[in-house]
């Protein structure tokens, strides 16, 4: 009987998607990924499943703490400015930088009545 050939190549690994998910909630990076996992960088990189679940667990992260943004706005004065900062457009206004905006002066010609005189009347 013939000898089963060897595997070539390292085995495939085994990610846990569901702690991908949660570690990416936790806006982790993937080099702390690499590491919780144990496996080279490079692999996390060539894993589609692993890359969508992470993603998707981000993009879950950012919504809870958006989430908890909102509510605290809603006691903490600070919080409703950056809010107001991030969202709206809104910013600081120095008092230098209103004091340096131009004045704008309207000057109106005399008339000259058909005598040459100037009047003033408008």
């Amino acid at each position: 009987m013939a000898a089963k050939a060897k595997p070539v190549g390292r085995p495939k690994t085994q990610i846990d998607l569901e702690q991908a998910e949660k570690l990416g909630m936790l806006q982790c990076t993937l080099e702390e990924c690499s590491a919780w996992f144990k496996i080279p960088l490079s692999t996390l990189g060539g894993h589609p499943e692993f890359q969508e679940a992470y993603k998707r667990g981000k993009d879950n992260g950012k919504q809870s703490l958006r989430r908890y943004q909102w509510a605290m706005a809603k006691t903490n004065c600070s919080m409703a400015i950056w809010l107001g900062k991030q969202y709206l457009g809104q910013k600081d206004r120095n008092e230098d930088e209103t004091a340096k905006q131009p004045i704008i002066i309207t000057l109106k010609p005399h008339k000259l009545a058909d005598d040459g005189t100037v009047s003033t009347d408008y």
